[in-house]
């Protein structure tokens, strides 16, 4: 025991003696290394002053100018900047870092930025001026002199470090040069200019997407003034995604699209509407622009295209005066107030859209009248009501397309009598009652492509006359009897019944619409056994027959590839029974890779007019409408039949699955291993089964799951841990009495093996005849540390460690030579 911990106490010393040296080289080395920098320093200083040929270069710049105090007038009138010769402080004799307006680095000494702006310049700057010569330029401002309707010189594009470019209102005129386009790493660019005219400076298309190609970095871009008259304004999409400020104002651009980006703050009040006078459209939809919605926007001389929508302008309308406007697209905003009595008398109107917003009154339909032209009417989801009080020979005779969902509606609108040319109508969320009337099916009988009345209260039962509908959208009302034959032709692509009392079979003639894509039908009360004829349908990609009364089992399919796109299944509440349909699942090509053919990326489905399919799925245990559904949502929903046998091991080649619920059935056996190849579902739900035997392992690795129900069970042993099975709680195992372990309360009884160690355990210790385990061991070690360590600092900083070494040597000698003479001893002994 003795020898051991001799041994120990040796071992620490050497250790502390090694932090000790590497701590004196520790202080040695920086000690070293700041005198290095300080000595830099020093000799850094004294080299700051300006270059010769910088300085000579700026004062020959300054003397191509006269000074005059009218040039920078606009400073001090229309900005209260006070203006004042900057270059009269410029002398030869003097540093020129030390000048007005002039910065340098502070390591070189070369001009990196100048600020001559409001400095009374007069004159103009010739392409070989010696400002250019000035290479190392990183800000340069000369905004607000004048340069006399002088072109600017291509040798702006020469200074390849620069930022920061301010040339603005100082009458500059004529063609901005492309070469601007060079200066890669700016990051803002101001060249507005005063009020149009023909002094004014103008931009060409080949210059605009130059700049938008190479401006990788700018966050500031502002044009004012500039003629943009001739420039395809599309190149400005293609501008940096760091931009974060952009005006436009007094370009005579007659064409606007800033769409879909990230603009904040009011619309702008251009300083000189007259500049927008040629304006033809504006796009500003898809932003986050907000305040009210200013009058210059509605009064605007030539605009025939106004689209706003989808940001968060609020207040009343006001009134509209362009009387040239043909689109108006608000939709999406907080508008409130009425509709305006104006927009009525905008004849050339075809589109009008108003939706999702706050307005309120009532709304007479005959007020539209005056609109002749009209072709796009959407007034859905707002606090509106309209009235059905309508002369019935009233029409609007190009009208194609009519949105009225959420209106306050209570019977079908009299004027559309004779509306035979109707597109696209939505009468949906409304609170229309009784039997549709006959009259409404000849409404766009040959032309009818979208049509939406659910959430009503409708009842009796439906004919079907049109042939070319895309979408018949008709669920949550109270509609009943058999459902509609479908004849050749039949061109529909999305058909959504759920939630009505529909009886009867599944009509054999659907597999007529071969272009079907969406088939709702979910809670009727439609029976017969699995229309496994629809598997031949080869754009369905959504299946929902969910609580109904289709019952039996389900065949295996005899088609090689059955439902080739099917990514939505949902056969829940119904009557099947006998195992799971394995031939159909195995073959589920579009589950297996949803970013396969057409079903790619994270677009919505949506019709050929773009109004979006809706779904109503269980997800994660709640009932869930869909209002859009993505290309990249697939589910499978077999729950509360009565299927039984084994969970068949193919389900774990679905991997694009992201929702598999097979609860409340008769299923036995183990839960397959293979589904931990599901690594993108989200949930999973296997609750009210038979299911024995352990959990597998491998779901440990569905990384994406946030939903897990495996109650009700007969599972045994011990929970996975880790990943996101750390996240689920008590709810997602209970009624699994073999159940064991996080979260639940219940231990697996397990004793968990301690870690191997090199000092063996305190037992080991004490059989072995130490006397003493590892604690005590790495208690000596760290107290050991630290007094080495502050012995060590000490030593080192009273410059003595010759003196420490030189003891610790000669004691370690003398126990060399001290053991050594023991041995020696010893093997006397045993020799005599």
């Amino acid at each position: 025991m003795r020898k051991m911990r001799c041994l120990v106490w040796k071992y620490q010393f050497f250790f502390c003696f090694f932090i000790i040296l590497s701590l004196h080289f520790h202080f040695h080395f920086h000690a070293e290394a700041a005198a290095t920098v300080s000595s830099t320093l020093t000799s850094t200083r004294a080299r700051k002053t300006c270059s010769h040929s910088e300085a000579a270069a700026l004062l020959h710049f300054s003397q191509s100018f006269v000074i005059n105090s009218s040039a920078s007038t606009t400073c001090d009138v229309n900005y209260g900047i006070v203006s004042y010769p900057k270059t009269e402080s410029w002398k030869e004799s003097t540093d020129c870092c030390s000048w007005d307006g002039v910065e340098c680095d502070g390591e070189t000494g070369h001009v990196i930025g100048l600020d001559l702006s409001c400095s009374w310049l007069y004159g103009t700057i010739p392409s070989n001026s010696t400002i250019f010569l000035l290479q190392h330029l990183k800000t340069l401002d000369l905004s607000f002199n004048d340069f006399r309707q002088s072109r600017i010189p291509a040798g702006f594009g020469k200074f390849a470090s620069l930022t920061l470019l301010k040339l603005s209102f100082s009458r500059f005129a004529g063609q901005i040069p492309s070469d601007i386009s060079n200066l890669s790493n700016l990051i803002s660019l101001d060249l507005s200019s005063f009020k149009p005219d023909d002094s004014q400076l103008k931009m060409e298309t080949t210059t605009l997407k130059r700049l938008a190609q190479n401006f990788s970095e700018v966050q500031e871009l502002f044009l004012d003034g500039i003629n943009m008259s001739s420039v395809d304004p599309s190149h400005l999409m293609n501008l940096s995604s760091s931009l974060t400020s952009l005006t436009l104002q007094n370009c005579e651009l007659r064409d606007l699209d800033m769409s879909d980006n990230q603009l904040t703050g009011p619309i702008p009040i251009p300083h000189h509407a007259t500049g927008l006078s040629n304006l033809v459209s504006l796009y500003l939809s898809n932003n986050f622009l907000n305040e009210t919605l200013p009058s210059w926007v509605l009064n605007l001389p030539s605009l025939h295209y106004l689209y706003l929508a989808n940001n968060r302008l609020t207040g009343d309308i006001r009134v509209f005066d362009s009387k040239s406007l043909t689109t108006i697209d608000l939709g999406s905003n907080l508008l409130q107030g009425q509709i305006p009595s104006s927009i009525f008398k905008l004849a050339n109107l075809t589109l009008l859209d108003l939706s999702t917003n706050n307005l309120s009154g009532i709304v007479e339909l005959d007020m539209f009248s005056e609109l002749k032209s009209l072709e796009w009417l959407d007034l859905s989801h707002n606090n509106l009501s309209l009235s059905n009080n309508i002369r019935v020979n009233y029409t609007l005779p190009n009208l194609r397309s009519l949105f009225l969902s959420s209106c306050n509606l209570t019977e079908f609108p009299n004027f559309l009598r004779g509306s035979k040319d109707l597109l696209s109508l939505d009468l949906s969320e409304n609170r229309i009652h009784g039997q549709i009337p006959e009259w409404m099916w000849d409404v766009g009988k040959d032309t009818m492509t979208y049509l939406s009345l659910s959430q009503n209260f409708l009842t009796g039962s439906i004919q079907f006359p049109w042939l070319n509908i895309l979408s018949l959208q008709l669920h949550s009302n109270m509609l009943q009897g058999l459902l509609p034959e479908f004849n050749k032709g039949c061109q529909v692509k999305a058909l959504n019944f759920f939630g009505n009392q529909f009886q009867g079979e599944l009509p054999r003639s659907l597999v007529n619409c071969t272009s079907l894509e969406v088939l709702d039908l979910g809670n009727n009360n439609i029976n017969g056994t699995f229309p496994y004829w629809l598997e031949t349908l080869p754009e369905l990609q959504v299946l929902v027959l969910r609580s109904n009364k289709f019952h039996g089992w389900i065949p295996e399919s005899k088609a090689s590839f059955p439902f080739p796109k099917l990514r939505v299944l949902d056969l829940s509440d119904n009557n099947y029974f006998g195992p799971l349909p394995t031939s159909y699942i195995k073959n589920l090509k579009a589950m297996a890779n949803a970013n396969e053919g057409n079903v790619s990326g994270g677009r919505y489905m949506q019709g050929s007019r773009s109004y979006d399919y809706s779904l109503t799925v269980t997800m994660k245990g709640l009932t869930t409408q869909l209002v859009r559904i993505l290309t990249i949502f697939t589910s499978i929903d077999l729950s509360n039949n009565k299927f039984e046998g084994v969970i068949p091991q193919v389900f774990g080649k679905l991997s694009s699955l992201k929702g598999l619920n097979l609860s409340r059935n008769n299923l036995n056996g183990h839960i397959p291993p293979s589904l931990g190849n599901l690594t993108k579902l989200e949930w999973l739900d296997l609750s009210s089964n038979m299911l024995v035997g352990k959990i597998p392992e491998e779901l440990v690795d569905l990384i994406s799951l946030s939903f897990l129900n495996l109650s009700n069970n007969q599972l045994v042993g011990s929970i996975p841990q880790g990943k996101q099975f750390n996240t689920f709680e008590n709810n997602s195992y209970q009624a699994n009495l073999g159940l064991c372990g996080f979260p639940l309360s219940k231990g697996c009884n397990e004793t968990p093996k301690s870690p191997p160690s090199t000092l063996g355990s305190e037992e080991d210790d004490s059989e072995s005849g130490f006397g003493f385990g590892w604690k005590v061991v790495a208690m000596g070690y760290g107290c050991g540390f630290i007094v080495g360590v502050g012995a060590g600092f000490l030593v080192f900083r009273n410059g003595k460690p010759r003196w420490f070494i030189s003891l610790f040597g000669l004691k370690q000698h003398h126990k060399v030579n001290k053991s050594k003479k023991q041995k020696a001893s010893t093997r006397s002994g045993r020799g005599n």
